[in-house]
């Protein structure tokens, strides 16, 4: 499925450079698959990849969000790389929980 981001109304408050930069780093940091750029700031997304479709999976539901926000906040890290690490605790704790453990 091919979309404009100028289409999906989220995306609309942020000019292309902002997107771009984010986008690259995502496909950085492994959560994207087969990123080209082309003159102008247009892009192209292949996939996400594996461990960028665990991040959303992870995150999916709003109060493993809230709560992976809540954490970032209080150690002061918004980087990928925490968001997906909190993420990954957020479940596994959820999990435990669900257990006994």
């Amino acid at each position: 499925m091919v979309r404009r981001l100028t289409e999906i109304k989220s995306f609309q408050k942020y000019d292309s450079e902002t997107i771009l930069y984010h986008v690259r780093q995502a496909f950085e940091s492994g959560l994207l698959l087969d990123v080209k750029t082309f003159v102008g700031g247009n892009f192209y997304i292949k996939d996400l990849s594996p461990k960028g479709h665990e991040f959303l999976a992870d995150i999916r539901k709003d109060t493993n969000w809230a709560k992976t926000k809540e954490i970032a906040s209080k150690v002061g890290s918004f980087s990928l790389k925490s968001l997906v690490s909190i993420a990954a605790n957020v479940i596994s704790s959820s999990i435990n929980q669900h257990l006994g453990l």
